[in-house]
């Protein structure tokens, strides 16, 4: 909002100066969640090329409103030995260009334009009634500092809240509480973002129960593992996570029982824009114009899963046979579709099947959120096994060679699994699509967890690894019980843990 409006004041001037309060209790310009002090294995969800907070591209003149930098050209000029313009970039380093961001709008504005940073909160907001005067209509911002701040137009950009906890929440927080003794401690850790988790104060050994499975369960995995000094190294097999003896015993879950996929390699420029072709508004709208309420799954979703099909399909056909095969599949799967009230997937499949491709097409959603959905496993070690053929599946591209699991990328948790969390929930959130929450066994720090490490990546889990009951005089290591949430920037199937 801030670039937008100091490029335009640029180019024409308003017909009055503006004052335009920043007012943010963090970091100017990069705020609570991008906030520059947090851990570097934190990481953004959209490729840093991408990514961009100027409405220009840059020029030949200085980075300013309406034209600069995108955050991977930034990050290239600024760490040019270990930035990834096509990777992933830290969150604090997005935090560090939100902050050059700022800078650049400061120090390039009109002189018609005035920013003032608010280091504070707003705690309450009103707006003046007619008849108080000169302010009639303006917005009263009390600020947590004492004072109020009064301006005529006010733009709420609140990024993630902080929320009050929900029933089950509090339940979770009861329950730890209330099992909670100066030997065996437990506590209970909100959903929210990873950095702002006490994760520094888990002790090592500790067990912690992660239930879901999305973008912030591979950043308390991460914090945990890698975070705490473990590294990967190149094995006979592929890599191997070789431990610090710093991580916590970690169990995790999710509802589907099964951990986010990776994201396939599909970067685009910071200018990219998908046009719809089946999936459109004008669709839409004539659906609608019946009158009645639409049924999301037998109206709604048939022409999405179609839109994403002809996207699949020509994207298969174009890695085999070249763009025009491609474009020329898409005009034709358009003008099937086009006339026909159910666009059965079917049909696409066989007009891709022309193309001597893999044509199948996706059917439904749930079979992507819940692939073992009604499958019973006899044991830990057989789900795992099928967990991990499945996982290596994802990560291989069509034809290629099957790679051997990685940990903690893919299957980190279970390999350093412990007993589960005493809660009825915990069980809910690993259900009967398989144990999950109930398998591997916790790897002991030192030699013998490099060993047992090993074993498990090589392997897979062995039916003798199963999580071993204290002996007498070991001392009872603490409990975590923590809720994530899905990636701040990118919301996904990641249920508070």
């Amino acid at each position: 909002m801030l670039e937008r409006l100091a490029a335009r004041c640029a180019e024409e001037p308003p017909a009055r100066p503006l004052e335009v309060f920043a007012v943010d209790p963090y970091e100017a310009g990069a705020g609570r969640i991008w906030r520059t002090d947090q851990s570097p294995w934190f990481l953004m969800n959209t490729p840093a090329q991408e990514v961009t907070m100027f409405s220009g591209p840059a020029d030949d003149g200085p980075h300013r409103p309406g034209a600069g930098p995108t955050l991977g050209e930034w990050w290239a000029e600024e760490d040019p030995a270990g930035a990834e313009p096509e990777g992933y970039a830290p969150r604090a380093v997005y935090g560090r260009y939100l902050t050059y961001v700022m800078a650049r709008i400061e120090e390039t504005l009109p002189p018609w334009l005035t920013v003032h940073r608010v280091p504070a909160r707003v705690i309450c907001a009103d707006r003046a009634r007619e008849g108080d005067g000169p302010d009639a209509g303006a917005h009263r911002l009390r600020l947590d500092r004492g004072d109020v701040l009064t301006v005529d137009r006010l733009v709420l950009a609140t990024g993630h809240p902080l929320t009050e906890l929900d029933a089950e929440q509090r339940a979770w927080q009861r329950f730890a509480k209330e099992h909670s003794t100066p030997a065996r401690p437990v506590k209970y850790v909100a959903g929210g973002s990873a950095s702002e988790m006490p994760l520094a104060e888990i002790p090592a050994g500790a067990s912690v129960g992660i239930l879901g499975m999305g973008l912030t369960f591979y950043d308390i995995l991460t914090e945990l593992t890698l975070g705490r000094g473990g590294t990967f190294t190149e094995g006979e097999e592929g890599l191997l996570y070789l431990p610090s003896g710093k991580e916590p015993r970690i169990l995790a879950g999710s509802r589907g029982g099964v951990p986010l996929l990776t994201r396939g390699a599909n970067q685009k420029g910071p200018e990219h824009r998908y046009r719809a072709r089946l999936f459109t508004p004008e669709r839409m709208a004539a659906l609608r114009a019946g009158g009645a309420p639409l049924d999301f799954e037998r109206t709604v979703l048939p022409w999405l899963l179609a839109e994403v099909n002809l996207v699949l399909l020509a994207t298969r056909i174009r890695h085999a046979h070249g763009p025009e095969a491609a474009e020329e599949f898409t005009e034709r799967g358009v003008a099937l579709l086009d006339g026909r009230s159910d666009p059965r997937p079917r049909l696409l499949e066989r007009l891709a099947a022309g193309h001597r491709i893999d044509a199948r097409p996706l059917t439904g959603l749930d079979a992507l959120a819940r692939p073992f959905a009604g499958r019973r496993f006899g044991s830990s070690a057989e789900y795992h096994k099928v967990l991990t053929e499945w996982l290596r599946a994802d990560r291989t591209p069509s034809g290629a060679a099957v790679p051997r699991a990685s940990v903690p990328e893919a299957a980190g948790a279970r390999a350093r699994a412990a007993s589960p969390v005493p809660h009825a929930d915990a069980h809910r959130a690993a259900p009967a699509t398989g144990p999950l929450a109930r398998g591997a066994a916790p790897l002991p720090p030192g030699d013998a967890g490099q060993e047992a490490g090993r074993h498990l990546r090589r392997h897979g889990d062995a039916d003798d690894h199963r999580p071993r009951r204290a002996r007498d005089g070991d001392p009872a290591p603490p409990v975590q019980v923590t809720r994530g949430t899905g990636d701040p920037t990118d919301p996904t199937d990641s249920p508070p843990l």
